[in-house]
């Protein structure tokens, strides 16, 4: 279960933070799954209960992107979905940036400074489809 705290912090996200919480842990949660399927790690009952915390939280920070203009329920339609094409614009922006610009983006936001000139210049969904 989500703790409230979490839960006001997942509330107040940036966007950017919204996308790196989700991605990080999709990412997290397939890793364990993964090696734990090929028994490189135990699937131990704390693991699993923090993969499952981890899944809860992901899917109550993807229910906060309507403020993003983002359909929650769209994450079921990965063809056509608002949800994965937000997810893909994300994903692209971080994808094209330089390792010398995400150094510097990362320095800049873990110091609370402004980092605006690194964010998409456009909206996820202001991109001609």
């Amino acid at each position: 279960m989500i703790e409230e705290n979490d839960k006001k912090r997942i509330e107040e996200m940036p966007e950017y933070e919204a996308y790196f919480f989700i991605d990080a842990v999709g990412a997290f949660t397939w890793r364990m799954r993964h090696d734990a399927g090929h028994g490189r790690i135990e699937m131990t009952p704390e693991l699993k209960a923090e993969i499952e915390r981890l899944l809860e939280s992901q899917q109550y920070c993807a229910q906060q992107l309507s403020k993003f203009g983002v359909d929650p329920e769209s994450v079921k339609d990965r063809e056509n979905g608002s949800y994965w094409k937000w997810y893909s614009h994300w994903d692209n922006w971080k994808k094209a940036m330089s390792d010398e610009e995400w150094y510097a983006f990362d320095k800049r936001m873990s110091a609370g400074e402004d980092i605006s000139e690194y964010l998409p210049k456009q909206k996820w969904n202001e991109i001609p489809a």
